[in-house]
């Protein structure tokens, strides 16, 4: 990903592709962060099938993802929000992968085993938009010329993605 700044030659189409921009994240961000709460439950409904450190670890690790994406919408300080978005989405990731290895242990939850596997589909698929949307070459395509600069005059309308 890394760090990208573009100067727009007009502020009408950089203002356009912004809200754009934010409104298309904020919905992939939501609905990644859905899946949270079905995590917190697979995490209690397993309990008995794992040890108690490994469920711990789990639990904090969740604990982490909703405190990352609190700090996205509330915090001061300038947050590469793709870095923290993509962490979001391995560790939820790699949660459900465990779950479904966990799951396939036992043959008496195949309803749930049956759940996590379009559950992970489905982040897949999420992942695979996000990934799209923060590739802001093609984004930017679309709305015609646009010029990448090392330095930025100050006068200049720029927009810097981290």
């Amino acid at each position: 990903m890394g760090e990208k700044q573009f100067v727009f030659s007009n502020k009408v189409k950089a203002k356009k592709w912004l809200v754009s921009f934010e409104n298309n994240l904020n919905t992939l961000t939501q609905e990644l962060i859905l899946n949270v709460p079905k995590l917190y439950n697979y995490n209690t409904l397993l309990s008995l099938n794992m040890d108690f450190p490994k469920q711990k670890r789990l639990r904090e690790n969740l604990d982490a993802v909703m405190e990352r994406y609190w700090k996205i919408y509330n915090t001061d300080h300038v947050t590469a929000i793709g870095r923290e978005i993509n962490n979001m989405s391995y560790e939820i990731l790699e949660q459900m992968e465990f779950y479904k290895k966990l799951l396939g242990k036992n043959s008496r939850n195949q309803a749930l085993l049956t759940q996590v596997k379009t559950e992970i589909k489905h982040l897949k698929y999420l992942k695979n938009d996000i990934d799209i949307l923060f590739d802001v070459d093609k984004n930017l395509l679309s709305l015609g010329k646009f010029e990448k600069v090392k330095k930025i005059e100050q006068s200049e309308n720029y927009l810097r993605i981290a």
